[in-house]
């Protein structure tokens, strides 16, 4: 390989290498997860409820439904709610466990997160949970 060879492919090398570690500052960087991920009832007891669930937002009904919930021993035995939440938004979440209601609780839904309803002990609670890494 001659001189003149050696030059163009070592300035090539180091332009390709040198391109690949530049980027723009002022650009923000997107988050890793966008959206949020469904409302989960998470049942950490061994028996099954009856659960109804009330979701509001602005003092509109989003969603209204009872369920049937068994134990959650892995993330196939979870229920997933079928309805979408809007990320960065609050919602007043209301329920109803085997008869006994309890106070609307006032929940914001981060981006990337979801609503988690969970059971501990025969006592519901609300909370979000991190849906991306």
């Amino acid at each position: 390989m001659n001189r003149r060879q050696l030059f163009l492919s070592t300035t090539a090398i180091l332009t390709v290498g040198i391109s690949g570690c530049t980027y723009d500052t002022d650009t923000p960087q997107e988050p890793h997860c966008k959206g949020t991920a469904p409302p989960t009832i998470f049942n950490e007891d061994d028996q099954r409820y009856d659960i109804d669930v009330l979701i509001e937002e602005d003092g509109e009904t989003v969603l209204t439904e009872e369920y049937s919930v068994g134990q959650s021993n892995g993330d196939d035995d979870q229920t997933q709610i079928d309805v979408e939440l809007e990320a960065e938004t609050t919602y007043s979440v209301t329920i109803s466990l085997s008869g006994t209601e309890y106070e609307p609780q006032q929940i914001e839904i981060p981006n990337g997160g979801g609503l988690a309803i969970t059971i501990e002990d025969g006592e519901p609670t609300v909370d979000t949970y991190p849906a991306c890494d």
